[in-house]
This record gives structure tokens, sequence and C-alpha cells, in this order.
């Protein structure tokens, strides 16, 4: 079983998501690719001792970039708002 500290890796800090943040109170992060919405929803609310009303989560598809003869590829994350 993994730990709730681990299912959340890092906030997403862009000018939407601020803008977000300010208007809705909703937060944006990058979460373990294996996590579903009922364990985010117990992992935010045992670490940062809230009330989630919503979870909604996106999976972020790699991008692809070319260098001199190699591929780069960002990976796949899944991205979680909440609210």
């Amino acid at each position: 079983m993994i730990k709730y500290y681990e299912w959340l890796k890092t906030p997403v800090i862009t000018e939407a998501t601020n803008k977000k943040l300010e208007l809705q109170n909703e937060y944006t992060f990058k979460v373990d690719k294996r996590a579903n919405k009922i364990e985010i929803k117990k992992a935010v609310e045992n670490i940062f001792n809230v009330k989630v009303l919503a979870v909604r989560t996106s999976n972020v598809l790699p991008k692809y970039k070319k260098k001199v003869n190699t591929k780069v590829i960002r990976h796949l994350i899944k991205k979680l708002s909440l609210n």
C-alpha cells in the first residue's frame, strides 16, 4: 500500500492554475498515475486537513520532441484539480 504523501508529487504553478486558485479556490497537483479519485481525495484530506468537495483528474499525454538525431520524450503525467 502506497502512503498518502506518495500519491501527490508536485503542485502545478502556472498562470492558469493561479487564476483558478484566486477565482474558484481550486488547486492543481501532479499525482501518481496509479492513483484514483478516492485515494487522492483521502490523501489530500489527511495531508492538508481540509474537506475536498470535488476531484477532477486528467491524463496529460507525453510530448515528443526531435533533437539532432535523437527523440526526447516527456513522460505521461496525471493532473489533478481540487475544488
